[in-house]
């Protein structure tokens, strides 16, 4: 589970208003995935949900040498 640390008070479980969840894949494997949520419902639009999708294509490449380094690549 995640806990919210930016709020003393914070507790789970909390509101999600909205959410996208893009997977970062490399070739035929999921290596990652980037989540973003926004306080409100439907704040995450097709605009929003886009441009975390570039985000996940930018961060495939140090992902990729990451798990390099792990695995001894």
């Amino acid at each position: 589970s995640v806990i919210d640390t930016r709020k003393k008070d914070s507790t789970l479980p909390r509101a999600i208003g909205s959410v996208a969840v893009v997977p970062v894949i490399s070739g035929d494997q999921t290596i990652g995935a980037l989540v973003v949520e926004g306080k409100d419902k439907a704040q995450i639009g097709a605009h929003e949900a886009r441009n975390v999708g570039l985000l996940a294509a930018l961060a495939r490449g140090p992902l990729q040498v990451v798990r390099g380094h792990v695995r001894g690549d």
